[in-house]
């Protein structure tokens, strides 16, 4: 147990290290580039997500747990209340929000006391985090980020066309950020001195569920890791293309699943219960979709 807890630190250092260094990345017509962007962003993940694998592997106490689980709220909050907005402060607040989702991941995967389990667990998150990104608090959430972003937008647009990063850094501080910008994941694009929110506290603490079940079912960590990875791109790509806010959990749960039933025989032996479950949770969500969408059809009714 002891290599997991320096695979740990050593992803910890890793995510400080390529923070700076994405940062340090200069502005030029390479740093520019979309590859250099897609790169960055893709690293990003792959430390982050590696984080949340390797803190999923030992077994924490529930002290210590408790103590992460304030500890990252911690690190979230005050930056939020303060209003720091600086580089080093967003990695520690990414930081922060992983290890508050870290031991609600693993309480939650610790009861999963058959593998079979996660297929209506799988579905139930998935459904749940459509309707809240439709007409929950996910929704408000994005709406907030937009709001926030674009007033950041215009203010930087008013500095001319060539500002300096010191200049875009000043303006961006000033505007007050909103608590949805602190309960997001930032990852840093090389070559233009910023980050971008990426996945919400969400995504991670499904992660930290399903990273939890691997090590305590003896699943493949290695091919739920990639599945894991692969359903990210996707949701990230489909969001991009689409210029809509499309939610990610849904593509990690079902991706994930998926491919463990199809390369993990013992997870299709789903018994009666689980398959009247997974059923009863799709059509409670989308009898609940289909009357939000016909309450705004027919408003005056």
């Amino acid at each position: 147990m002891r290599n997991a807890y320096i695979w740990l630190a050593a992803c910890v250092a890793g995510w400080f290290l390529f923070f700076a260094l994405a940062y340090a990345f200069p502005s030029s017509e390479l740093g520019s580039s979309y590859v250099v962007q897609a790169g960055s962003l893709l690293a990003g993940l792959v430390i982050l997500m590696s984080i949340m694998l390797a803190g999923e592997r030992p077994r924490f106490s529930t002290t210590v747990r408790m103590l992460m689980f304030f500890g990252g709220a911690a690190a979230m909050l005050v930056p939020y209340m303060m209003n720091l907005q600086s580089p080093p402060l967003r990695a520690l607040a990414t930081l922060g929000l992983l290890a508050a989702a870290l031991p609600v991941g693993y309480w939650i995967g610790d009861r999963i006391e058959k593998v079979t389990n996660l297929v209506p667990l799988a579905v139930a998150m998935s459904v749940a985090d459509i309707y809240s990104v439709m007409h929950g608090p996910s929704r408000q959430v994005g709406e907030q980020l937009l709001a926030h972003y674009h007033e950041v937008g215009t203010k930087i647009a008013e500095l001319g066309s060539n500002p300096s990063v010191q200049d875009v850094a000043h303006t961006t501080a000033s505007v007050r950020a909103p608590l949805a910008d602190f309960i997001v994941v930032h990852i840093p694009l090389a070559g233009l001195h910023t980050t971008v929110p990426v996945l919400g506290i969400g995504d991670f603490i499904a992660l930290a569920f399903l990273f939890r079940v691997v090590w305590l079912h003896r699943l493949s960590a290695r091919g739920v890791f990639a599945a894991a990875l692969l359903a990210i791109v996707a949701a990230l790509s489909v969001s991009l293309f689409s210029s809509r806010v499309i939610p990610a959990l849904p593509f990690i749960a079902l991706g994930v699943v998926g491919w463990l039933l199809l390369s993990t025989p013992r997870l299709r032996r789903l018994d009666r219960q689980e398959v009247l479950l997974t059923i009863g949770v799709a059509a409670l969500f989308g009898a609940l979709m289909l009357g939000k969408w016909a309450a705004g059809m027919f408003p005056g009714r």
